[in-house]
């Protein structure tokens, strides 16, 4: 509803689809709340890949260090209302594996959430 709220209004909203920072610099399945918004709404998603973010704030670090950061953009792209899941899932699933091999990282078809890294593990 907020997300909804924001892109009404004109604004901007950005969420990173895979609900976490991934654990070791693998692309993770999306989940389906980006889409679902944008299908929702009429907004365009703009697909960002982000390189160098797991030097200049590591996962557990309490303050940022110093570095740089590649940010890359995707070609803006809209996406049919539809209310079938298997839809909305398999566009998901298609803009994840997309977004992974334009960053040159391997893709993982499960939740970032569900994996453990050994350092997680303590």
């Amino acid at each position: 509803a907020a997300a909804t709220r924001i892109l009404a209004a004109g604004g901007v909203w950005a969420i990173h689809p895979e609900g976490t920072r991934s654990p070791d610099g693998r692309i993770y399945r999306g989940r389906t709340g980006t889409l679902r918004v944008a299908m929702a709404t009429g907004a365009p998603v703009v697909p960002v890949t982000l390189a160098g973010t797991d030097r200049v704030n590591p996962r557990g670090s309490r303050l940022p260090r110093f570095g740089k950061v590649r940010i890359e953009f995707g070609a803006p792209r809209r996406y049919p209302a539809t209310e079938q899941r298997h839809l909305v899932r398999a566009a998901t699933d298609e803009l994840m594996r997309e977004m992974a091999a334009r960053s040159g990282r391997h893709y993982v078809d499960r939740y970032a959430a569900t994996f453990r890294t050994p350092a997680s593990r303590r």
